[in-house]
């Protein structure tokens, strides 16, 4: 054993010597155990009863700390941007797999609303408030300062939702539609501002726009028609029964290997790509339970990367010892208005009186999850101050204000959780109460023709009290329940 050691040492001190293989040091191996090791604590610490913090607050800080920004403790960062980058994409991949059809269908619209204009205002916030700090002197540095705040963290948002368990909800199946699309305006967004640094060609905005459009319809209906039809007929009866799940996350790789370069090099995004593949089996539920066997403990640490190393390792922590960039960065954070303003749009899901109750409860969980921003900031501010749009210090200062929405929006979304919101029904007797909870509780689970259907002029209150003594009864959930389509074959019905 020790001469096993002594070559394992000296090959790792020698490797310069060796012209054959891939060496690490013990060095490195060893800093990067105890980098995992503050990480994983410093989240423990962060949702702990004493600090009640979301964990991705304490891994964003154990990243600052021990990474380039502070002590450069941490051996290859590169891999490790890399690794948490992998989280990203087998999360968004999940997201994907986790879409409910019949839901996207209410939200799909909204959702796209509130993406349009969730990067729209705090783009013009940012923009007027670059304006009051710098001046109009240099409109492409104030244009790129506004253009960073657009973005919405998908890593964060996907992450924060599934936690909490918001991700299968309507208002979950919303937000994430809107953060998908959103990241797809901050790709037209980024082709902008790389237009800025050359001459101005139309080809270089449009581009990126029929990109992300052409692959978000033809894309998603051919994941949500083609593909499972496909699977139904052709390819799942080749295999037996028990062997699907497996078949089925095959091909689900197979798919995402083609769609992410397909993304990438047609000008949309490469997390388009891998949401689409996941959302192509979204209706299996053999594969949703292979992926989360399989995945679950695996994407929870690459997760934990992600945040410590694509968010902390990003903070230029040198440069907030300025005056200057530390209260300008403060005043760029209120752009973030802009995001948490999008939040009244989302539609009243329960029958309880809009904006008020559940309802107020649902427009604060899409605001503070729409605030916060991450990866796609980061790219947005470092590629403004390599090609000189911005300066060294306003990108500290823009920085800085990401590095605020990263983390104040998640304790925004722990407190609503936390709230108890009553059921805004202040002024309706308890009788009319069960009634009409009972009822939507039948209506939710119908499909959208179903609900037309049921949800004629004359279901209103007088169906409801004229049906009282049924609703004691429980007779009402059972009947509703007598109508939804069953899964058939592992496959959940559109």
């Amino acid at each position: 054993m020790r001469t096993l050691l002594r070559h394992l040492t000296a090959a790792g001190q020698n490797d310069e010597e060796n012209s054959l293989g891939v060496n690490t040091t013990y060095e490195d191996l060893y800093h990067s155990f105890v980098f995992l090791t503050v990480v994983w604590a410093a989240g423990q610490i962060a949702s702990s009863k004493y600090l009640k913090m979301p964990p991705l607050v304490g891994e964003i800080i154990a990243g600052i700390l021990l990474g380039p920004p502070v002590a450069n403790f941490v051996p290859d960062p590169e891999a490790w941007l890399l690794l948490g980058q992998i989280g990203l994409i087998l999360l968004v991949v999940e997201a994907g797999i986790d879409i409910d059809i019949a839901t996207l269908k209410r939200t799909g619209l909204r959702g796209l609303l509130i993406a349009c204009l969730g990067s729209i205002l705090p783009i013009g916030i940012g923009i007027i408030l670059a304006m009051i700090i710098h001046g109009t002197e240099d409109m492409k540095q104030v244009i790129a300062i506004g253009a960073t705040f657009g973005s919405s963290s998908l890593g964060i948002a996907l992450n924060t939702l599934k936690v909490s368990g918001i991700l299968n909800t309507p208002v979950g199946q919303l937000i994430v539609s809107a953060a998908v699309l959103d990241d797809m305006i901050a790709l037209i967004v980024l082709s902008f501002l790389e237009s800025l640094t050359e001459e101005l060609k139309v080809s270089s905005i449009l581009i990126p726009i029929l990109s992300a459009v052409g692959f978000l319809l033809i894309g998603g209906y051919v994941a949500l028609f083609v593909i499972p039809v496909i699977n139904k007929k052709w390819i799942m009866p080749k295999f037996e029964p028990e062997s699907h799940g497996k078949v089925k996350l095959i091909m689900m790789f197979c798919v995402l290997l083609i769609m992410m370069p397909a993304t990438f090099y047609g000008g949309s995004s490469y997390l388009m790509g891998a949401f689409l593949s996941g959302l192509a089996f979204c209706q299996s539920i053999e594969l949703q339970d292979m992926f989360t066997s399989q995945f679950k403990r695996v994407l929870s640490w690459l997760m934990r990367i992600f945040f410590a190393a694509s968010i902390g390792f990003q903070v230029p922590m040198r440069d907030f010892g300025k005056a200057t960039v530390i209260w300008h960065g403060i005043v760029y954070t209120f752009a973030l208005l802009g995001k948490l303003a999008v939040g009244w749009l989302v539609p009243n899901f329960t029958n309880h009186r809009n904006y008020r109750g559940t309802h107020l409860r649902d427009i604060l969980i899409t605001g503070f999850t729409m605030a916060s921003e991450g990866e796609f900031a980061f790219v947005i501010a470092v590629f403004s101050v390599d090609v000189g749009l911005t300066t060294q210090d306003t990108y500290a200062s823009v920085v800085l204000a990401v590095l605020i929405s990263a983390i104040v929006p998640p304790l925004g979304l722990r407190w609503v959780l936390a709230t108890e919101w009553g059921d805004g029904d202040d002024n309706i007797d308890d009788e009319e109460k069960g009634c009409s909870r009972s009822y939507s509780k039948g209506i939710s689970t119908l499909s959208d023709e179903d609900q037309s259907s049921v949800q004629a002029p004359v279901a209103t209150k007088q169906d409801c009290d004229s049906s009282a003594q049924a609703s004691e009864s429980d007779n009402t959930p059972d009947d509703f329940d007598s109508q939804i389509p069953h899964t058939v074959s592992g496959d959940k019905e559109i």
